[in-house]
């Protein structure tokens, strides 16, 4: 399917104790951690990365590692290295999953008001986050190809679907 190579994808789903799940692929991850707000401090992080030569860090080599804005000006400066897994829990019990698939995910707890930062994400991207957000709703556990602004180019019922017409 190389048309839809540079579409990324987006699913959500709703956990049965009410935590709400953001997934996107093929997102620059820098960028989408951008979007996580400044002051939100990490609780625990587990952390690596590598470059090109293979050397690897880890969350407790990168200095004033607490936030992710941190995080996220060491990636930039130090371009050489790429996060290859990263599992990060927030204040308010926000999670952050990144891996090297260059898929991030947030999961937001029920009470979490998660739309102004869904909002920013897709925004950053040039999506047009209202009809994207409700389109992820509708088609909730479904792994949508959406182009930009608001395009949805093709809807998967199960990962195995959506793994099988992208390899």
């Amino acid at each position: 399917m190389e048309e839809n190579i540079n579409i990324p994808s987006m699913f959500y789903e709703v956990k049965e104790n009410g935590d709400k799940i953001f997934s996107f692929s093929d997102l620059p991850i820098i960028k989408a951690l951008e979007q996580v707000p400044k002051n939100y401090k990490i609780s625990d992080l587990y952390l690596m990365a590598s470059n090109y030569k293979s050397d690897y860090i880890f969350g407790d080599d990168i200095k004033n590692n607490q936030f992710i804005s941190n995080l996220v000006v060491f990636f930039s400066t130090k371009t050489e290295y790429s996060i290859d897994d990263m599992n990060a829990v927030l204040y308010n019990n926000i999670k952050i999953s990144v891996h090297d698939d260059n898929e991030i995910t947030f999961s937001f707890p029920k009470e979490y008001k998660y739309t102004k930062f869904i909002t920013d994400l897709l925004k950053s991207f040039n999506y047009s986050a209202p009809n994207v957000i409700s389109m992820l709703i509708k088609n909730k556990d479904k792994y949508l190809l959406i182009a930009k602004p608001d395009k949805l180019v093709k809807a998967y019922s199960s990962f195995k679907e959506y793994c099988n017409d992208n390899e």
